[in-house]
């Protein structure tokens, strides 16, 4: 992975969500982007659409947290752990991760990951 076209693409996606907010009367990302202090870092997105990033601080990866926000940026919502634990919740402990449906990713899938 290169991390400086990584950086440059996850800088200008912030940038376009700002822009898009701007533009609709919406409230910008409430987020900077990656390396500002506390800037988020983009690792996935879900199949809604949903985009989810590390909220990165000097501690270093072991400490960041997960925030996930839907696909336009009009919700944002921060899961206090990082990806493991969020990993770990999404599918054993659906209570603790608001930000997805409660029935997503559906019963198969939580069942063959549990096996």
């Amino acid at each position: 992975m290169d991390i400086v076209s990584e950086n440059e693409s996850n800088r200008a996606w912030i940038e376009f969500l700002a822009e898009e907010a701007e533009l609709e009367d919406e409230q910008s990302p409430p987020y900077a982007s990656f390396p500002h202090p506390g800037g988020i870092l983009l690792w996935g997105v879900t199949t809604n659409g949903d985009y989810c990033y590390w909220v990165t601080n000097p501690q270093g990866p072991d400490s960041w947290n997960v925030v996930v926000s839907t696909h336009k940026g009009e919700q944002w919502t921060e899961f206090s752990g990082g990806f493991e634990e969020f990993l770990k919740a999404l599918f054993l402990d659906r209570d603790s991760v608001s930000c997805f449906r409660r029935d997503w990713p559906g019963t198969d899938s939580i069942s063959h990951f549990r096996e």
